[in-house]
């Protein structure tokens, strides 16, 4: 992964040096931590940016894939939600503050980690075409964005619903980009035409393991309501079950999962009742395609008011459960609607399987 400054030169000409600093720093800080809290290793700071990588011995590398992705998605949320507000009220332009984001996969055999230099002044450091094809991903991506190598997005079997054709204007047209800069020859004389998408935000932050509260305000289509709570865990295990956050790990197959939807009793307080709901799963990927297909499955259910034996309202809970079968990146969606039929909640869960 490649972190820059979007426009970072410019700022030097708009501002002063140690306002400068403190926007470089701001973003710099952020996208170093998130790229920590998401389980990868800050390589290196060169200027204004940075090189990081997720992985090692002993982790999964589809887990590992999928983390760099999410911490690209995570960093702007942290840009959009924290960041830019809070430099904006130092008098910052937030069209001066942004960032650019470049990821690709490398496999054990496709990188070398080896020392560079000489005597006292060497670094250890990575040798690859997908180093540098991720430093270049960076470059072409537009300001707040992350663009997507053709090795990562078929190692995980993305699905095209969480990708974008990255356009850019040409006279008075509109064009796609589709393959990386510049178009390398190779040696039979034809073009590379290795394939680069930008990342699909708004589709992927819905699959982030937030709180649903958190992810409305970035997704609209999800819907959070207080005392309302959508949940997975994976079954089995000394303790019968172990929570399954969000695409926190990537699961083996034939692994059971149960999917809960609970209300607690004060949650269905002003609401008009019944609720009915539905649980969508939706698979993606050339395994599920080739067996069962693509089309979502939908399980209806109520939701009603419930007493236990002396009257006292408990909590209403709805369970889905199903078991990992197909590789690739998959989805169960939790809706509520009331009986007017405007949807009081809404969250999804994605399952990231080997």
């Amino acid at each position: 992964m490649f972190i820059d400054v979007k426009n970072s030169t410019r700022l030097g000409l708009r501002y002063p040096l140690d306002v400068v600093q403190h926007i470089k720093n701001s973003i710099l800080r952020a996208a170093s931590e998130t790229v920590r809290a998401m389980d990868g290793h800050v390589h290196r700071f060169m200027g204004d940016a940075l090189m990081a990588f997720f992985g090692g011995r002993g982790t999964c590398k589809e887990s590992s894939a999928m983390a760099a992705i999410s911490c690209a998605a995570m960093l702007q949320a942290l840009m959009q939600e924290s960041v830019v507000p809070a430099l904006m009220k130092r008098g910052i332009d937030a069209r001066d503050i942004g960032f650019r984001v470049g990821l690709d996969f490398g496999d054990d055999k496709d990188v070398l980690w080896s020392s560079y230099g000489y005597t006292d002044v060497h670094e250890v450091t990575a040798t690859s075409f997908y180093v540098d094809v991720s430093a270049k991903l960076q470059s072409m991506a537009s300001k707040d964005a992350a663009m997507l190598g053709q090795n990562l997005m078929k190692f995980l079997d993305l699905p095209e619903t969480l990708l974008q054709q990255k356009t850019e204007r040409r006279g008075d047209e509109i064009v796609t980009v589709p393959y990386l800069r510049p178009n390398y020859e190779m040696s039979d004389g034809n073009p590379l035409n290795y394939e680069v998408r930008k990342l699909n935000f708004k589709a992927f932050a819905k699959l982030l393991p937030l709180p649903t509260e958190l992810k409305q305000i970035l997704v609209p289509e999800v819907k959070a309501r207080g005392g309302i709570s959508f949940y997975a865990s994976v079954l089995g295990g000394a303790e019968g079950f172990k929570p399954y956050p969000s695409l926190s790990e990537c699961l083996p197959k034939h692994v059971d999962l149960s999917f809960v939807v609970r209300a607690e009793p004060l949650a269905l307080d002003g609401l008009r009742l019944p609720l009915s709901g539905k649980f969508i799963k939706q698979n993606h990927g050339k395994e599920a395609r080739e067996n069962d297909g693509l089309e979502p499955e939908v399980v209806e259910f109520e939701m009603r008011r419930t007493t236990d034996g002396f009257g006292n309202a408990k909590p209403c809970e709805r369970t889905f459960k199903r078991s990992t079968a197909y590789r690739g990146v998959h989805s169960v969606t939790a809706r509520i609607v009331d009986a007017s039929g405007q949807i009081v909640f809404q969250d999804t869960i994605a399952v990231h399987i080997k």
